[in-house]
């Protein structure tokens, strides 16, 4: 099963946070949690299933995700490093520039090692994060927590957040003096998409017969449109960090499971528009925007303000580029991982034979 919508609504979160790195005058920092709560959703259909449970080993499943994610975020670590070495623009990290660039390659820039902002290609902590989060849930959790667990932990999530520091707009910052808030932040919407899954597959189950297809759509349509509706508010409209920002998880999490089934109108839109190819782009749009718009600073290109030739120049640039390093980065750095994990293996597997020979 393929959840298209879905990918049509991460394509269009990672166009809220570029936009709202072109204007920082809204919530967009909020469709970071939209990412985190899509992640929990869609790993656990892939990986967390418990009827895959023994398929797939740790070490399987933690070469899927540095796969899926590691080149491109080299890339463009590699990318901030020679744009810095050419126009002389180091930033004044009270960390040091060498240790968190090592923090960077290894992805460790967001686990409470570090407490001087985000640096280096910035929006790459919620990388960090979600990577050692998923690794922690598929080792720990995915397999053991029941359904009230994941919500109650992500609720306390919440709260811890809430409490401390009253707002959404966290990362690098530390709760209690030891655990990272953007690890906590990651821990409360990936468990919600674990909650929504279940729940999901739960209903799925259910077989409901002599439903009317259109009073079915009527309905699907009905909250589509409510919940978009009430997402690009909190998105775009609502004020900036105070503690409405934690309406938003739970208004994302009902958006979510009503765009799994996909069975409404705007559902419809969405996949005659094909914007589901969006999100295929959505993790270059997301990690190639910060850099694109500081090569644009550095060459006074139009990259700031909600403006048409701001949009014009910002969208005419990272749009090919994201194209280029999906099809040149992305994918071919996934398949040529993968691919040396599976000879790898296979070269295992023979020793082992050998090895038990007579």
């Amino acid at each position: 099963m393929r959840f298209d919508t879905l990918d049509s609504i991460r394509g269009l979160a990672a166009l809220v946070v570029v936009i709202f790195h072109l204007h920082y005058g809204f919530p967009g920092y909020l469709a970071v949690d939209l990412f985190f709560i899509l992640s929990g959703f869609v790993l656990s259909y892939r990986y967390f299933n418990p009827a895959n449970q023994g398929e797939i080993s740790l070490t399987d499943f933690t070469v899927a995700r540095l796969s899926r994610l590691y080149p491109l975020h080299l890339f463009c670590l590699i990318v901030v490093l020679v744009f810095y070495i050419v126009t002389d623009t180091f930033p004044d990290k009270g960390d040091g520039n060498i240790y968190t660039f090592v923090q960077h390659l290894f992805l460790l820039q967001n686990t409470g090692m570090s407490t001087w902002w985000v640096s280096w290609n910035q929006p790459s902590w919620s990388i960090s994060v979600e990577f050692w989060v998923n690794l922690i849930v598929f080792a720990w959790v995915a397999w053991r927590a029941n359904t009230l667990f994941l919500l109650v932990f992500s609720i306390l999530g919440y709260t811890a957040l809430v409490a401390n520091i009253k707002h959404l707009d966290v990362h690098i910052q530390l709760l209690f003096g030891f655990l990272n808030a953007g690890m906590v932040r990651c821990f409360a919407g990936f468990f919600l998409g674990m909650v929504l899954y279940r729940l999901f597959v739960a209903i799925k189950q259910c077989q409901f017969k002599n439903s009317s297809p259109k009073l079915t759509f009527g309905l699907f349509s009905a909250a589509e449109l409510t919940l978009i509706a009430a997402s690009a508010y909190l998105l775009l409209l609502a004020p900036m960090r105070t503690k409405m920002d934690f309406n938003s998880p739970f208004i994302f999490a009902a958006l979510v499971f009503c765009f799994a089934w996909q069975g409404g109108v705007v559902s419809w839109l969405f996949k005659h528009l094909r914007l589901a190819f969006l999100g295929t782009l959505s993790y270059s749009l997301y990690l190639n925007h910060y850099w694109v718009i500081n090569v644009m600073k550095a060459l006074d290109l139009p990259n700031y303000g909600i403006k048409l030739e701001v949009f014009a120049w910002v969208f005419g640039l990272l749009i090919p580029i994201s194209l280029a390093t999906y099809y040149l980065i992305e994918k071919p750095g996934q398949r040529w991982a993968r691919a040396r994990w599976q000879g790898i293996k296979q070269w295992q597997q023979v020793q082992q034979g050998v090895a038990q020979q007579p």
